[in-house]
C-alpha cells in the first residue's frame, strides 16, 4: 500500500486541544464553562494532545463541473471549538493515501485513525478503536465506503451505553441518547446526503454532543465522498422589454359638447 507522509504520526494541532480539554469539561461542569471568561478555548491542556509533525490537510475544494473527485477524511469537530478534518485526501485521477494518526485525550475520546484514499471515482475512510467516554460510545472498526455515486457502512463492535449497534445500518440512522448532567445527544449512523455540487458524501458516524449555553458539539468519524458534479441548467435568460414611447401631443382645439 502506497502511503504519502510518514505512518503513524500523532494527531494533534491547537483546534484538538482546545476540543479536548472543553468536551471534556462540558461532561462534568457545564455552568463553569458556559461562564469561564476565556470560553472553552480556556481549558485547553498542553498535555491534551502531542504536536503532529506537519500541519492537518485542508477540506477539499469541489472539483470543476464534470470532473470526477473522490475524498476522504478521519476525523472533524464542528460548533464551539473545531478540528479541519483530518488525515484528509483528494484526487481527480489515480488513487491516493494517507496512513495513520492517532489521538488521545482519554476524557474526551481516543482513536487510530488507520487508513483514508481517494481516486477520480471513490474514496474511503476507516477509523478503528474510537472511544468517546463522555458519550459512552466505543467502536472497534468504522467505516465508510463510496464508489461511482454509492455509499456504503461498516461498524465493528460499535457499543453506545452498552447496547450494541447495527453492523450495517441503513442510510441515516439515528439514535437519540442521553449524557447524564448535560443533556440529550444524538448520533446518526450511515449518514449519507447528497452535496449541492451532486456529489455523494457518507459518514460512517456522526454525533452531536450537547454543551449547554455553548450549544452543541459535532463529532464526525469515517468520511467519504465521491462522484461526479451534476452541470445544473441554466435558466433562460428573458430580455427586459422595450421602454413604451413617449406620449406625441396633439395640437389644437378639442372638440367639446355640451
Amino acid at each position: 500500500m502506497q502511503t504519502s507522509g510518514p505512518s503513524r504520526k500523532t494527531l494533534a494541532g491547537a483546534g484538538v486541544l482546545a476540543a479536548a480539554t472543553a468536551l471534556a469539561t462540558a461532561a462534568t461542569a457545564l455552568p463553569a464553562m458556559a461562564a469561564g471568561p476565556g470560553g472553552p478555548a480556556a481549558f485547553a491542556s498542553p498535555a491534551a494532545f502531542a504536536q503532529p509533525s506537519d500541519p492537518p490537510s485542508a477540506p477539499p475544494s469541489a472539483p470543476p463541473t464534470g470532473s470526477a473527485q473522490g475524498s476522504a477524511y478521519g476525523l472533524a469537530l464542528m460548533g464551539p471549538v473545531s478540528l479541519p478534518p483530518v488525515p484528509a485526501v483528494s484526487s481527480g485521477g489515480r488513487e491516493v493515501r494517507k496512513d495513520l494518526a492517532r489521538a488521545n485525550e482519554p476524557r474526551l475520546l481516543t482513536a487510530a485513525v488507520t487508513d483514508v484514499g481517494a481516486a477520480s471515482r471513490r474514496a474511503d475512510s476507516t477509523v478503528t478503536k474510537l472511544r468517546v467516554p463522555v458519550a459512552r460510545l466505543s467502536a472497534d472498526v468504522l467505516s465508510a465506503r463510496c464508489d461511482a455515486g454509492r455509499g456504503s457502512a461498516r461498524l465493528v463492535n460499535v457499543d453506545v451505553a452498552g447496547k450494541r449497534l447495527l453492523s450495517a445500518p441503513p442510510p441515516n440512522t439515528t439514535i437519540p441518547i442521553e449524557i447524564p448532567g448535560a443533556g440529550k445527544a444524538s448520533l446518526t449512523l450511515n449518514r449519507q446526503r447528497r452535496l449541492p455540487d451532486g456529489r455523494l458524501s457518507v459518514t460512517a458516524l456522526e454525533a452531536t454532543l450537547p454543551l449547554g449555553a455553548l450549544g452543541s458539539q459535532t463529532l464526525k468519524a469515517a468520511s467519504a465522498t465521491c462522484g461526479q458534479p451534476v452541470k445544473r441548467p441554466v435558466a433562460p435568460s428573458i430580455p427586459a422589454p422595450a421602454p413604451a414611447p413617449a406620449p406625441t401631443p396633439i395640437e389644437g382645439d378639442l372638440a367639446v359638447t355640451g
